[in-house]
């Protein structure tokens, strides 16, 4: 396979190798690995990259969407009526000693 080979970095075309790396992925639970694979193989390509640092960042992708699911979830599971944030709070509606607090939230802004 060489530069003039379009699908050198292609998953969707059918090969063994292909059709195992798809399954394993999908027993392994790893959907941000399946959504991502293409576009990572490609930069790998393009940018020489070694084994390890395909390996890192194809993982890396996974784990920061994880993590952004698990808070996407548990703002979900907490049954918030509605959303707030500390900017949008009004410190003189709260009692003396939570004015710190919103006076913090207004300056990290």
């Amino acid at each position: 396979m060489g530069p003039n080979c379009p699908n050198e970095t292609k998953m969707d075309h059918y090969s063994p190798d292909n059709e195992l790396i798809n399954r394993y992925i999908k027993e392994l639970k790893l959907p941000t690995v399946k959504d991502s694979l293409e576009d990572v193989v490609s930069d790998a390509v393009a940018q020489q990259w070694d084994y390890r640092k395909f390996l890192r960042v194809l993982l890396q992708r996974e784990v920061e969407q994880r993590i952004e699911n698990r808070k996407y979830m548990r703002i979900r599971k907490a049954n918030f009526a509605q959303l707030k944030y500390l900017q949008e709070l009004v410190a003189g509606t709260f009692s003396l000693s939570l004015r710190p607090l919103t006076s913090y939230a207004r300056d990290a802004t």
